[in-house]
């Protein structure tokens, strides 16, 4: 007796070939689904560095123009999340003749911070911690932003920058 070839599959090649099927198909959906988390997770800590990064270059840049030989001098509040400070407003040829004065404030409340000269105006938002310390002739800031993602984690960016004053 002859046998012919078999037209079709038997039904342990079409067990085992979906089996196959079945354990690719879960290791691709298991590396898409740790890719969006990354990505989300990527996407939150950009926009907490965006939050951090803006009033950060603010201050940075104002602190510079702080002079410790100012009629006010430079203080820092005991919680550390206040700084006040003078600017030159008007110089003559040999001397500073007016001072800007010059607050920045941290309110945990809001998470904002305010900038307090002629008149107040907020300079950063959706900040969770802002400490001011000085050492020397440099300033240093540290401003954290928390934020949760789309999944629920909760992640946190904290960016410290230092200004030398005048001299």
């Amino acid at each position: 007796m002859k046998l012919e070839n078999p037209k079709g599959f038997s039904g342990l090649e079409l067990i085992a070939s979906t089996a196959i099927l079945s354990l690719i198909s879960l290791v691709v959906l298991s590396v898409f689904m740790v890719t969006q988390v990354i990505w989300t997770d990527s996407i939150t800590n950009v926009k907490l560095q965006n939050a951090a990064k803006k009033p950060m270059q603010a201050m940075i840049k104002e602190l510079k123009e702080a002079d410790p030989a100012s009629p006010i001098g430079i203080t820092i509040s005991p919680d550390q999340k206040t700084i006040t400070f003078a600017v030159p407003q008007t110089t003559s040829a040999s001397a500073i003749t007016a001072w800007t004065q010059v607050s920045f404030a941290f309110d945990a409340a809001t998470g904002n911070i305010t900038r307090t000269a002629a008149a107040s105006s907020i300079i950063g938002q959706q900040i969770t911690g802002t400490t001011f310390s000085k050492s020397g002739n440099l300033i240093t800031v540290a401003l954290t932003a928390t934020d949760t993602t789309a999944n629920g984690k909760s992640l946190s960016t904290t960016i410290t920058s230092q200004a030398a004053m005048r001299k």
